[in-house]
């Protein structure tokens, strides 16, 4: 009876590896690749596959013959993240940068084409005047940006919702540069100041939050660059944390 019990935990443990495996390539693996990062033979590994594409735990493409992960861990993953507080996510990683950043931290969310503020930081004297936890956003260049060119990115329809076809062809070529760079930047923002903004992804590479620094001191293009810097290290452990696995 022991060992068949062991037999399961170690069948259990070897499943959860396969999955933290598929979870680090989005585009999937194939069989062979997948026995070599586990260190598995290929008959182990097949038949671990096998019951976990029963389960929808896994999915294998039937042109590639990759596997990837099935729906099931993303419906998982999705009832967790719903239990996260997003505020103590962020608020413990902008601890981590207080000494090197002075001024305002937003982590703003869209809801119907608008920005409402979920969380707002004040690090120092400076603050960006009118603007409130729970609130919507009147204004936000930056962050607006943030969140229109990135969402192409991953969301399907919001690219032509977003930006009107007819748009001028130099707002969509500096959305699109904003894509590229990971972060919007407005020299006169909320109240006046300065502000760079950056999406926050999670485990289904959508955007779900914009962070965006604001202070005065950006304005010194040294200062803003060092900021950019802080801004994307801080978005990156965010997205961690939610789940985003960045492989582009």
């Amino acid at each position: 009876m022991a060992n068949r019990f062991e037999d399961k935990v170690a069948s259990v443990s070897k499943a959860l590896t396969i999955l933290e495996v598929l979870s680090k390539e989005p585009e999937g693996m194939g069989l062979i690749e997948i026995s070599s990062q586990v260190s598995m033979n290929k008959t182990t590994v097949y038949r671990l596959l096998t019951s976990l594409m029963e389960k929808d735990f896994v999915e294998q493409n039937e042109k590639s013959g990759k596997y990837s992960l099935g729906l099931k861990i993303l419906s998982i993953a999705s009832a967790l993240y719903e239990k996260l507080d997003i505020r103590a996510i962020v608020r413990k990683h902008v601890q981590q940068v207080a000494d090197r950043f002075q001024g305002t931290v937003l982590v703003t969310k869209e809801m119907n084409q608008e920005y409402l503020v979920t969380d707002c930081i004040h690090m120092g004297n400076e603050m960006v005047p009118g603007v409130y936890e729970g609130e919507f956003l009147a204004s936000g260049q930056a962050i607006q940006k943030a969140f229109l060119a990135n969402a192409a990115l991953w969301q399907s329809g919001r690219n032509a919702r977003s930006v009107p076809k007819k748009e001028n062809v130099s707002l969509r070529q500096e959305l699109k540069q904003t894509a590229l760079q990971g972060y919007a930047e407005c020299m006169e923002d909320i109240g006046g100041i300065p502000a760079v903004a950056a999406p926050v992804f999670n485990f289904s590479r959508n955007v779900v939050y914009v962070v965006s620094l604001h202070s005065e001191s950006l304005r010194d293009r040294s200062v803003e660059a060092k900021c950019i810097l802080i801004l994307l290290e801080l978005v990156g452990r965010i997205s961690s944390d939610l789940g985003f696995v960045n492989y582009i």
